[in-house]
């Protein structure tokens, strides 16, 4: 045990690393980065990995394999300025909505197609053309109806039309909200604890492709009508 810590923990210390990681992003993409942390490199693993954010993004922390020999990396950054466009134009088109809400996107694959982090959503969907996109929607229902909730959700996909994935709803309050917001602005990825935030307020999940749910009016009304 003592010598799988020493190897686990060895090939340079965290510190040396997140100087390597942050020149490196900085030389890739210009701007300032801060590293959040550098994980253990595995026994058999030729590579590290760590968590970054670009000082002007500091909601958008992503992670970053490096390799422990010549430095090659690959990282998320450009992911999540692209889930970050796709997040705010669902956001936008949700403006009927009465109440208060959060939405933020998660993609199946954690590094994009384009190394531009300044693309337009219609060039990063269309890169992104074989991705599966996750909308995460978070909606307090006290001021819906079924039918304006429907309305809402079913514009949710306006401008674009090139994405495949899934809506996930949750009804939830405002401090709920804060939970998974929180927990999204502080970590890289989504692990056991942010699917605990949510597990009791799911409603329901509808698989999109092309800009169309894959669910009728009728069935939707049916499950939120139980669930409000």
């Amino acid at each position: 045990m003592t010598v799988a810590g020493m190897l686990l923990e060895g090939c340079g210390n965290k510190e040396e690393r997140a100087e390597k990681v942050k020149a490196a992003l900085e030389e890739k993409y210009g701007g300032e980065f801060e590293v959040m942390r550098v994980m253990g490199q595995g026994v058999m693993e030729d590579y590290f990995v760590a968590e970054a954010y670009n000082t002007e993004y500091p909601d958008l922390p992503f992670s970053l394999n490096m390799d422990v020999n010549d430095g090659n990396f690959m990282d998320g950054y450009v992911m999540k300025r692209g889930t970050n466009l796709i997040a705010g134009q669902a956001a936008q088109n949700l403006g009927s909505l009465q109440g208060a809400y959060y939405v933020h996107v998660q993609s199946m694959f954690p590094d994009s197609v384009s190394s531009d982090p300044e693309i337009s959503l219609d060039d990063y969907l269309e890169s992104e053309s074989t991705n599966f996109f996750t909308i995460y929607l978070y909606v307090d229902p006290g001021q819906e109806t079924p039918e304006s909730l429907y309305s809402a959700v079913s514009a949710i996909l306006k401008g674009m039309e090139k994405m495949e994935g899934s809506v996930e709803i949750f009804f939830a309050d405002e401090k709920k909200m804060d939970q998974a917001r929180e927990y999204v602005e502080s970590h890289a990825g989504l692990e056991n604890e942010y699917y605990e935030i949510g597990k009791d307020c799911h409603i329901t999940g509808i698989r999109f492709k092309e800009g169309v749910l894959q669910i009728s009016e009728d069935s939707f009304l049916d499950i939120v009508r139980n669930r409000m």
